[in-house]
């Protein structure tokens, strides 16, 4: 897929979970959830949030302080402690990590997910010598627009 239709993909989508926001009168929630403990950093982590469905940005990137890790994974959990996105990586260091990508997010149905909720975020990376850590992190969500 070419970058001018993944932006196009995108958009569309952006455009449809605003417009169906929209038609039930529901307000918009934007959250930027940090995700970090100094060894690893998920950047531009943002949600955005009608009270049933959660659009998640696809834009994030991650950032690591020591070049040794190979894999990471995260599981994020909304304030009723069920999953609701989850990613694992094989970690490439020959390729820029810093890199924004437009990519297309997601939407998910949640009514779990608004301001002042408290949700868990776990991390899990991989060392290449095995060595595996791991950091747990609760966040209480507060709405960007305000």
């Amino acid at each position: 897929m070419n970058n001018r239709h993944k932006k196009g993909v995108f958009m569309l989508t952006v455009l449809l979970f605003l417009a169906s926001c929209t038609q039930k009168k529901e307000q918009l929630e934007v959250f930027s959830i940090p995700i970090s403990n100094g060894e690893v950093s998920v950047k531009n982590f943002n949600i955005i949030s009608t009270k049933g469905q959660i659009y998640i940005e696809d834009n994030y990137y991650l950032k690591f302080q020591d070049e040794n890790i190979k894999s990471i994974n995260f599981g994020i959990y909304d304030k009723e402690s069920k999953l609701i996105y989850s990613f694992a990586q094989n970690v490439d260091f020959f390729r820029d990590t810093d890199k924004i990508e437009e990519n297309t997010g997601f939407i998910i149905d949640s009514s779990h997910f608004r301001t002042g909720d408290e949700i868990k975020i776990e991390v899990n990376y991989t060392y290449s010598d095995g060595t595996k850590k791991s950091f747990t992190s609760n966040e209480k969500l507060e709405n960007e627009n305000e």
